[in-house]
């Protein structure tokens, strides 16, 4: 394609083109594969713009963009819809104007990618990670954890939590805030919660308790055919567990043991061995083989606010469980 091909494709995007422009165009699309890539690139690129801007774009955006592309600018009237003079083909100023349009596209489609990445935030083993979310909310990850939260302002802040966290979220009633984990959503309605949710934890469970404020809890796939279990909503205090796609509430031993849970510290009441060992080798990067499948399902309520080591917290489980732990060439393992 020619410089003034571009530029026919540049005017396209106006709404109010002329007839005989428009049947240009059509022809051109029809009998060049290349002009239709571009102009569908074009297209794609006003779309996305116009999505997230203040305003939508008003008439005249392509003569905007020739206006603002090197040379356009220094002759106001090569942008009119006169379109005179226009640069000739094979000129220097013709494909200057093809290769800033291109430019162009490309600059703002490596621009939009960025734009829309979410951020991700990752603790390492047994480090408490604190950050700060782009609204201001504040997140304490536990080791292990990671979350990504949407970089674009949009009416709906989301974030998706993997693992441990305490949220201090900033309110605002015209932009709620949703944790998604791998089996449940929480909707905060005030401000400071614990989640704990592992994928490959044996009851396949999200853990909430509220500290301050307010919070919605829900499976991510509620039962259609039953609404009990499809929402709870907590008050200060209590606590609720998303398991087998219903929100089930805690009762006041587990709620009082989750509140008591900060990041780096660990907390449970009545979970499987499995799922503690688990957690533990998450918190402390270290890998706990069970001798017997069986010992995983015994159940531990446990509580170390602050655990020095991953030693000290298999002491504490063997001697309550009436069970021993020995060093291995990957790690440690729990025996009768």
């Amino acid at each position: 394609m020619d410089a003034d091909q571009h530029d026919l494709l540049l005017r396209a995007l106006d709404d109010d083109l002329p007839d005989d422009a428009r049947q240009a165009v059509d022809a051109l699309v029809a009998s060049d594969p290349e002009a239709a890539a571009t102009l569908q690139a074009y297209r794609a690129l006003r779309v996305m713009l116009a999505q997230h801007q203040p305003e939508p774009f008003a008439e005249g955006f392509a003569e905007r963009v020739v206006a603002a592309l090197p040379d356009a600018a220094a002759s106001p009237a090569s942008a009119r819809a006169d379109r005179a003079p226009r640069p000739r083909a094979g000129s220097h100023t013709g494909w200057r104007l093809v290769g800033a349009a291109a430019t162009l596209v490309v600059v703002a489609l490596a621009a939009w990618g960025w734009m829309t990445r979410p951020l991700t935030y990752t603790a390492a083993p047994g480090v408490a990670e604190a950050v700060t979310l782009p609204d201001g909310s504040q997140v304490v990850l536990g080791g292990g954890a990671t979350l990504q939260v949407e970089r674009r302002g949009q009416a709906l802040r989301q974030a998706r939590l993997t693992g441990e966290a305490t949220f201090d979220v900033v309110t605002d009633p015209t932009r709620p805030f949703v944790v998604e984990t791998f089996n449940a959503a929480v909707e905060v309605l005030g401000t400071r919660f614990h989640v704990r949710a592992w994928p490959d934890d044996p009851y396949a469970q999200t853990d909430v308790a509220l500290e301050e404020g307010r919070v919605a809890v829900r499976p991510l796939q509620p039962l259609t055919d039953s609404p009990e279990g499809a929402r709870l909503e907590l008050v200060p205090g209590e606590a609720a567990s998303v398991v087998a796609n219903r929100a089930v509430q805690a009762d006041s031993t587990q709620a009082t043991r989750s509140l008591l849970w900060q990041p780096g510290g660990l907390a449970f009441h009545a979970r499987p061995l499995e799922a503690v060992t688990a957690s533990v080798e998450r918190h402390f990067g270290v890998t706990i083989t069970l001798a017997d499948a069986q010992l995983g399902e015994r159940p531990v309520t446990y509580l170390n606010l602050s655990p020095s080591s991953a030693t000290s917290v298999l002491t504490d489980l063997c001697t309550t469980l009436q069970l021993q732990y020995r060093r291995t060439a990957t790690g440690y393992e729990i025996y009768r």
